[in-house]
């Protein structure tokens, strides 16, 4: 019996209704509401109505009529009876907690197109595919709704990387894991470099995952309102896709695509191999220019600093350059310098002190003509 006494329960705001004709206690609360939607399609309102009996989930008080509802709150309950009285006559106004709880009595009770409905819904809102797995299989859903969660997983780089993945049954777990091994050989054959099961294409995968679940593809004609149906195995039986032997012709047809499949994929390879010494080709020959430019970029740095003092600068000898500085010396004086007699040899640095002019502008000088000796 519940906790909370029929004496103690009050009207419930929205569902208590005048012209109802059955009366329903939930935890605190008295909900009054129309039969018809109960014996409509519930057999086991059906039969509760009938024998106003006891089965552990619901009692019948024949002194007040009224009957007493078990496991389940009076908030979920007041969200199942919303489908039925919804005055918008629009159902995208629940969350998924909203959904699953009316999903969870529908399928508890047998309303079948409750079900569909809140079925439906719940394919319209995101979850994550592990909840969403685990939702469809605990209410027994269609699995071909799961497609697109099972893909989403085999896409992972790793099953156990999901959160939430340790929710899975073991039967589940194997099916995934042979799934994307399957997924991965054929983005391997197709031409994948390091093919995972995120490679394999999106119809391929969707093929593979169907025949590792066994089932059949969900038709997108079947009526998914309230008034709809599931169109998957009837009775959760699994439908067997094992298809005929081929004929020699088939089979020589089966031989020659994969052949071809093969010989296609070897081309891929050696077409990416090529590009990829192309490329690498490409970027030894760039590295080259650019360290050449790099040296005429400190050759040329070099030539416009000051030089060392040598036997040779740039090609000039220092008995030429002696003779260039004293010419423009005299130029500078206007007047002759006397004339020095400077062994001509290669081996001695210059001194720059016998010269009638200073020693900075004889330095300019020589500098000067070290440049006009480069230009000629």
């Amino acid at each position: 019996m519940n906790d909370h006494g029929v004496a103690q329960a009050i009207r419930h705001p929205d569902y208590f209704i005048r012209g109802g004709d059955i009366t329903f206690h939930v935890e605190h609360y008295i909900f009054r509401v129309h039969r018809y939607f109960f014996e409509r399609e519930s057999t086991y309102f059906n039969q509760l109505l009938a024998s106003q009996g006891d089965d552990g989930e619901a009692s019948f008080d024949e002194d007040t009529g009224i009957y007493t509802l078990e496991k389940v709150t009076g908030d979920d309950f007041s969200r199942f009876l919303w489908v039925f009285y919804n005055s918008e006559y629009q159902y995208d106004m629940q969350d998924v907690p909203g959904w699953l709880a009316i999903l969870t009595l529908a399928n508890r009770w047998g309303f079948k197109k409750v079900k569909s409905l809140a079925v439906r819904e719940l394919e319209k809102l995101e979850i994550e595919p592990v909840e969403r797995i685990c939702i469809y299989k605990e209410h027994d859903i269609d699995s071909s709704l799961l497609v697109p969660s099972y893909t989403a997983l085999c896409r992972r780089k790793k099953l156990s990387d999901h959160p939430g993945a340790l929710k899975l049954d073991m039967q589940t777990v194997l099916q995934l894991s042979a799934a994307r091994e399957r997924a991965q050989r054929s983005a391997a054959v197709r031409g994948h470099m390091s093919p995972t099961s995120a490679d394999a294409a999106e119809e391929e995968l969707s093929s593979i995952i169907m025949q590792e679940f066994g089932m059949v593809p969900f038709s997108a004609t079947s009526d998914g309102g309230i008034n709809g149906s599931s169109n998957g195995p009837p009775n959760g039986d699994v439908i067997d896709l094992q298809q005929p032997p081929l004929n020699k012709k088939e089979k020589k047809a089966a031989k020659d695509a994969a052949a071809k499949e093969e010989k296609e994929a070897a081309e891929r390879l050696a077409a990416e191999k090529v590009a990829a010494e192309k490329i690498a080709a490409e970027k030894t020959a760039a590295e080259k220019e650019a360290a050449a430019k790099a040296e005429q970029e400190r050759a040329k740095a070099q030539g416009n600093g000051k030089p060392a003092w040598g036997p040779k600068v740039r090609g000039l000898s220092n008995s030429n350059m002696i003779d260039d500085v004293r010419t423009e010396s005299n130029r500078s004086e206007n007047r002759q310098a006397p004339r020095m007699s400077v062994p001509a040899c290669d081996s001695q640095p210059f001194d720059f002190g016998s010269l009638t002019t200073d020693e900075s502008e004889a330095e300019s000088i020589f500098y000067d003509a070290q440049s006009s000796s480069s230009v000629a």
